[in-house]
């Protein structure tokens, strides 16, 4: 099979591969962690933040069931409103300070750490969401909701957590359950003994590979799924136009700034006068 589980080389791969993503995220996700679950710790003794919060979403939850296909999931609309346009209004707000300010890396964690939420609440409801909402056939929501909020948790909150559209909707369905830990299951642990450090550190390729949605379409060309080929290529092109239009906003921010700078010094050097102090060192 073209995943060579059992094969030495390959697994010498994987492991330096994940010893090169371990390096990579790991110092960063152990403070990440480090972090949120400090703010629980102190929120929970000192503040109270977290629960007033809960307790806010669940007495405003029985009043917003009349847009959800069950009523238990009333409690999704006030979270959707958080994750969906708070932060990533918070996100472009953050993106479009350091194109103009530069980077400043204090803002950036603090964006983070708040976006992940204390002991990864935030992080937590957009994957049991996408997750359950591609269980639900796309949406949580009735119609006529269901038509502008179809895959909203995939397709547009998960973005900015991580999420590439078609991994729960495609990959997780279509393949996890579909094979659930057998030999073409993607993601499967079975091959590896788990009381490993060293098997985990190889199963972070494994793992990188099918949260980027690439082996999850050599999956399906391999079983001849033509359909959740192109669907999951499609799905996965939202996330590239979410980075190519950050790009093309610097890009563009620049070209303008740069046209109306040349412009601008054009006319003014043929209508402003030049002062005779400049004129004597000529």
């Amino acid at each position: 099979m073209w995943m060579r589980r059992k094969c030495p080389h390959t697994e010498k791969f994987k492991f330096v591969v994940g010893c090169s993503i371990l390096a990579c995220f790991g110092p960063y996700t152990a403070l990440q962690v480090a972090m949120c679950q400090a703010w629980e710790f102190i929120d929970e003794k000192v503040f109270g933040f977290v629960a007033a919060i809960k307790r806010w979403n669940a007495s405003v939850a029985p009043s917003l069931t009349f847009c959800m296909k069950y009523k238990e999931d009333g409690f999704v609309p006030p979270i959707l409103l958080w994750l969906g346009v708070v932060q990533p209004a918070w996100f472009f707000y953050e993106f479009w300070y350091a194109v103009n300010y530069g980077v400043v890396w204090y803002r950036i964690i603090f964006y983070n750490i708040v976006r992940i939420g204390p002991a990864y609440a935030n992080f937590m409801y957009v994957y049991v969401l996408a997750h359950k909402e591609a269980h639900g056939s796309g949406s949580l929501f009735k119609k006529p909701y269901h038509y502008f909020l179809k895959y909203v948790f995939n397709h547009w909150v998960g973005l900015f957590h991580g999420v590439m559209p078609g991994n729960f909707t495609c990959a997780h369905v279509y393949n996890h359950h579909k094979y659930d830990n057998a030999a073409p299951d993607v993601v499967s642990t079975a091959f590896r003994p788990r009381n490993s450090f060293k098997n985990w550190v190889a199963y972070l390729y494994d793992w990188f590979s099918y949260a980027t949605n690439a082996t999850i379409v050599l999956a399906f060309i391999d079983d001849g799924n033509t359909k959740m080929v192109w669907q999951t290529i499609l799905s996965s092109r939202k996330t590239f136009r979410k980075y190519f239009l950050c790009f093309f906003f610097v890009f563009l921010r620049n070209f303008i700034f740069f046209v109306f700078q040349v412009r601008f010094g054009i006319i003014l050097s043929l209508r402003l006068p030049i002062p005779s102090s400049r004129l004597s060192r000529c």
